[in-house]
């Protein structure tokens, strides 16, 4: 007859790990789902100094034809 080991029956699983998600609401765009997964991520949004300043070096708005 096989021998089983009196502590096989007592094991424990390991706890499973709860990853909190964030759920986007419906009333939300596209754009501000988009803009709030940057900031999760680290991203920061331009200042209006730093908009101002690459807008007069001309690499924001349309280009002057």
């Amino acid at each position: 007859m096989p021998v089983t080991s009196k502590t096989s029956a007592k094991r424990k699983t390991a706890p499973r790990v709860k990853v909190s998600v964030k759920r986007v609401g419906k009333e939300q765009t596209e754009a501000a789902q988009m803009e709030a997964y940057l900031l999760r991520e680290g991203f920061k949004p331009l200042s209006a100094k730093e908009k101002a300043r690459l807008k007069r070096a001309g690499f924001l708005g349309m280009p002057d034809e």
